[in-house]
């Protein structure tokens, strides 16, 4: 209730509150495909190039749906900083895939003699076991946020991500090199390559299979299905970071009555933007002056608005008896992470 005492006696006292929407940066997003797609099986190195362009897009959604970027399409670092190029770049967003192909993960099967059971709780006297490997999908993905300006890398993450891709229990070959000759010749035909591919290229996968008693094969819908997901998980779970770590600035939109020998102020951005009550903001001068004034203090929200206290003045601006002005920029350079985007 006083927060809304407050915005409407700022709107009586003449107060103009600008457009409740935060200051909108143009950010350009740069995508580095490092994945080793010779390792790959034919049906995925096919939908590589698709599958990345549809993670692209979704990555490039996170940032229309923060509702504070104007997202720019970059070739390559370099392109954002070529003093010939006529918008100028905010910040840099810089998304590596490392990796986005298919392994096998083992799982070791207990069989319970006296029971009669087959299990995988755990070791017991009277059991015997196998070891089995399963089709999965493996996915990494690095982004990087930088200020081109400064030449600067502010904020960077390394996310791994997995997941064991379905399959039939009943498909499976036998290992090649303990059985040879013992797998069905049609699922031998259709799946012995790619395995053996991956055998090759990949240490870790190696030593799976060659452990692994049997080789449990997967459909390739499913395996494009799981890799799809697997990614998009991947972007979908960066979105919080990159909102806390980018900056949100918005305006004073009223200067409002102290309060107990304070001033205080209404912003033009709320909830909705990511402010919480104790949330701090600088404050700066409207562009093009570098005038730093200050510091406040969140102390009401609302879905679109805020009220803000003052909590420092720049020593000379308080020398000359100067202050806090409607339309001066308050900026957030990180904040604590929404878990709701």
């Amino acid at each position: 209730m006083k927060s809304l005492f407050l915005i409407g006696l700022a709107l009586v006292l003449g107060g103009q509150p600008t457009n409740a929407q935060p200051h909108i940066y143009t950010i350009g997003l740069v995508f580095t495909d490092l994945v080793e797609q010779e390792i790959l099986p034919v049906h995925l190195a096919e939908q590589h190039p698709r599958l990345m362009r549809e993670i692209e897009r979704a990555i490039r959604d996170i940032f229309t749906d923060l509702g504070r970027f104007r997202v720019v399409r970059l070739r390559s670092i370099r392109e954002a900083r070529d003093p010939t190029r006529q918008e100028s770049i905010d910040y840099i967003a810089h998304f590596t895939f490392n990796k986005a192909h298919k392994t096998y993960h083992n799982q070791v099967i207990h069989y319970y003699e006296n029971l009669g059971l087959l299990d995988d709780g755990g070791p017991s006297e009277d059991q015997s076991y196998t070891v089995i490997s399963l089709p999965s999908i493996v996915c990494q993905l690095e982004v990087k946020l930088e200020d081109p300006h400064r030449d600067k890398i502010f904020w960077s993450d390394l996310r791994d991500s997995s997941a064991v891709i379905p399959y039939d229990q009943q498909l499976f070959l036998y290992n090649t090199w303990k059985y040879p000759g013992a797998s069905h010749p049609g699922l031998t035909r259709a799946f012995l390559a790619d395995l053996l591919r991956l055998q090759v290229a990949d240490p870790a996968t190696e030593r799976a299979l060659n452990v692994a008693e049997r080789w449990f094969v997967s459909k390739p819908s499913s395996d494009l299905a799981v890799a799809r997901g697997v990614l998009k998980g991947l972007a979908d779970n960066l979105a919080p970071d990159l909102d806390a770590n980018l900056p949100l600035e918005g305006r004073i939109a009223a200067l409002l009555p102290e309060r107990k020998g304070k001033p205080h102020v209404q912003l033009n951005i709320g909830a909705r933007h990511g402010l919480m009550k104790r949330m701090r903001f600088d404050v700066w001068r409207p562009r093009p002056s570098q005038q730093k004034v200050g510091q406040i203090e969140v102390v009401d929200v609302d879905s679109t608005t805020a009220i803000a206290r003052l909590r420092k003045l720049d020593k000379k601006l308080k020398k000359r008896g100067d202050g806090l002005q409607i339309q001066d920029r308050v900026i957030s350079p990180k904040r604590p992470l929404r878990r709701s985007l």
